[in-house]
């Protein structure tokens, strides 16, 4: 297969060829018959940044040629020209920085084997921390999901538009009702005299509002799921017409982010969430049925997690029904102290066990689909070659950050 050159795991691919920030369209670049990689190598917090690039620092020796730059701390981002082996061959981009003590390359050429089936994801990237902002809009309401909606979406990036798209025109009618529910309550505490019956508060705040809430984010996962199908199937069947040499790539289904969220998030926010929308989570759930067999067990998990949680919602009807106005200090002390009671601290583990269970047998679903799909690419590349074993076809090196997760890889 020749020589390769590596990229060591402590380094950060900032730009791809004339491509920059935008990792869809950066692992596309990854399919060329020549890649230029941008590679930093120290990843500093955002506090650092102005002074790392106002610092001068001293370029090693064959930083002016081109060729690969060794990695010292702080030093300039190095270019490294990489020629992508022919079709069917052995290659990747794997390694580590070198030990203490030895020149610490972090671009290096060398011999590198590695499997014959790329993991390149064409799609763009998820909007994690926007979805969890949402996550927990629907428990504190307009306090978290206001910012999201001013959030300016990238022209380019059809998957941040979605967030206005579908929750733009039914947050017009819900926001100001749930603020001006938020001023009521706000003025009934100061001035300590009822304007409305807990009964009524309650259930509209906390319950009727996240479940409109919770039907366009069920909406939205749907549709996300679809547009990153489609810039898969688009953005690969372009890179196959534009290059004669297009190298075989595996990936497993998307992530469904929000589902996701809604399985491994905290357990304490999860008993809150079940008592007070585990009813539309669920109906939902069941009613927006995605297309992935990644999708279809988050939302198995979803069911077996939240179901049981409906009937802390309707004791949390019941027992808001019996309370009276100035019974809600009591309801409120009586709520914190419950999430220190042994049920609480039983349902938190089994919330951990479930969302364990469900990372567990996401890897392994993700696994499998990269191999039976890097079987079938590599299969039709170059036939007679699919029945390698599974660390040949394709890359199942697990993320060292991120647990029960694989890396993406080229």
């Amino acid at each position: 297969a020749g020589a390769t050159e590596r990229v060591g795991l402590g380094g950060a691919i900032v730009a791809v060829n004339d491509v920059h920030a935008d990792v869809g369209l950066m692992q596309a670049e990854l399919t060329k018959a020549k890649v230029t990689l941008w590679v930093r190598t120290e990843v500093f917090h955002a506090s650092q940044l102005e002074s790392d690039m106002l610092a001068e620092h001293e370029l090693p020796a064959g930083a002016a040629s081109g060729r690969p730059v060794p990695a010292t701390f702080g030093a300039a981002d190095a270019e490294a020209e990489l020629e992508a082996p022919p079709a069917g061959a052995a290659f990747g981009f794997s390694g580590r920085p070198g030990e203490e003590g030895s020149d610490g390359a972090l671009v290096c050429a060398e011999a590198v084997g590695g499997p014959r089936c790329a993991v390149l994801a064409f799609e763009d990237e998820e909007a994690q921390i926007v979805m969890r902002w949402l996550i927990c809009g629907i428990l504190f309401g307009w306090v978290t999901l206001l910012p999201v909606l001013l959030v300016q979406p990238n022209e380019e990036r059809p998957r941040q538009h979605l967030f206005r798209q579908y929750l733009l025109k039914p947050c017009l009618l819900i926001l100001p009702l749930w603020i001006l529910f938020w001023v009521l309550d706000c003025i009934e505490v100061a001035i300590e005299t009822q304007i409305m019956h807990p009964f009524f508060y309650f259930p509209v705040v906390h319950m009727l509002l996240p479940s409109v809430l919770v039907y366009y984010l069920m909406k939205m996962q749907a549709a996300d799921e679809q547009i990153v199908l489609e810039q898969r199937k688009s953005r690969q069947a372009e890179l196959k017409k534009d290059s004669a040499q297009f190298q075989p790539v595996a990936i497993e289904d998307a992530a469904p982010a929000l589902l996701k969220e809604l399985i491994c998030v905290n357990p304490v926010a999860m008993v809150f969430l079940g008592a007070v929308a585990s009813i539309p989570i669920l109906v939902w759930n069941l009613l927006t049925p995605l297309s992935t067999e990644r999708g279809r067990l988050a939302q198995g998990f979803i069911n077996i997690m939240y179901a049981p949680l409906t009937f802390l919602q309707v004791a949390f009807c019941y027992s808001v029904y019996h309370f009276r106005f100035i019974d809600l200090p009591k309801l409120y002390m009586t709520t914190f102290g419950l999430m220190l009671s042994l049920p609480c601290f039983a349902v938190w583990c089994l919330c951990l066990m479930c969302a364990s269970r469900y990372g567990r047998q996401d890897m392994l679903l993700v696994e499998r689909q990269r191999v039976e799909r890097a079987r079938e690419a590599v299969g039709e590349a170059a036939p007679g070659t699919a029945a390698l074993s599974a660390t040949d076809l394709v890359d199942l090196t697990e993320a060292t950050q991120r647990e029960f997760e694989f890396i993406n890889s080229a």
